[in-house]
């Protein structure tokens, strides 16, 4: 049962002691970094407002994936480098694009309404200061590209063990 609903589905095979994710992985930029069954890859790109409008080449980057959610786009000048990934820890906090400030990571998903399963799979990105990314859920206001940016960092994180399968 979860959030009012039955859900019927087949046991997930379970994860063995040392595949657990308990560890930070600082990314690679630009580059691709592995951190357990992901891949994380980073890519810089220019943002020429003379030639397109930002949301023109957000919006481009993000048609080039074919997976929802796997790709996140952020201003590079609001963003202090280093960048980790992690799981989630007790007590994280961000502040959630289009809300207006700081929650819990817990109450954020408790509100959003976000099946446990997918809770298991959360990734946290963060930059030397903030959480910026809560994969693949949603990434932070402070970070948002605008007008003024002149550097995007794409993220893009898959799982690269379904997505070699055939």
């Amino acid at each position: 049962r979860e959030y009012g609903n039955l859900v019927f589905a087949r046991a997930k095979e379970t994860i063995k002691p040392d595949e657990q994710i308990s560890r930070s992985v600082r990314v690679k930029i630009p580059g691709r970094t592995r951190f357990g069954k992901y891949l994380i890859e980073a890519t810089i790109v220019e943002a020429v407002v003379a030639k397109e409008t930002i949301a023109g080449i957000k919006k481009k980057l993000k048609t080039q994936n074919s997976k929802l959610k796997t790709t996140e786009c952020f201003d590079l000048d609001k963003v202090s480098l280093p960048l980790v990934v992690r799981p989630r820890r007790t007590g994280d906090k961000f502040w959630p694009l289009g809300l207006a400030g700081e929650k819990r990571v817990g109450k954020f998903l408790t509100a959003a309404k976000v099946p446990r399963e997918l809770r298991k799979e959360l990734l946290i990105v963060t930059d030397s200061e903030k959480i910026i990314w809560l994969w693949p859920i949603r990434m932070c206001q402070w970070a948002k590209i605008g007008e003024e940016t002149q550097k995007i960092l794409q993220l893009q994180i898959i799982d690269a063990m379904s997505a070699f399968t055939v």
